[in-house]
């Protein structure tokens, strides 16, 4: 018989190996970019995945190695990955500003404003115009 001893990984002592890395993905909540983050390293040192916990400001919302975000405002927010040992271990963290994606429905919007204020403006100088042709 052969026996293997497999352990999980640990730590690195040194917590600035650790980076979040950010992906923009489609958002399906909103016209903002949504994003996917990534803990680098993590497989290096084989942490077991199931343990880090990611926070949005403070708030739990998933596990794992990566962890996608849609953002429903354009308000700033710092997603932290933790590691769950004995105690939380902040791992590292990155603050996001989302970025609007609705560039095309805005630039439409001004387009058919700009479409209907001519028209209006068009049929205004037609009507003058056709007083003045009035002959007394």
């Amino acid at each position: 018989m052969i026996y293997f001893e497999a352990t999980a990984g640990e730590l690195n002592s040194n917590l600035n190996v650790y980076t979040i890395t950010q992906k923009t993905i489609n958002n399906t909540k909103s016209d903002l970019e949504a994003y996917t983050y990534t803990l680098e390293h993590a497989k290096d040192d084989c942490l077991d995945f199931n343990k880090i916990i990611w926070f949005v400001n403070g708030k739990k919302l998933g596990t794992g190695e990566s962890f996608s975000y849609e953002p429903t405002t354009t308000a700033t927010y710092v997603v932290t990955a933790q590691y769950q040992g004995a105690n939380l271990v902040e791992l590292s963290s990155i603050e996001t500003t989302p970025r609007s994606t609705g560039a095309l429905k805005l630039a439409l919007y001004i387009l058919g404003g700009v479409a209907i204020i001519s028209i209006i403006f068009a049929i205004s100088v037609k009507v003058i115009n056709k007083k003045r042709d009035v002959v007394w």
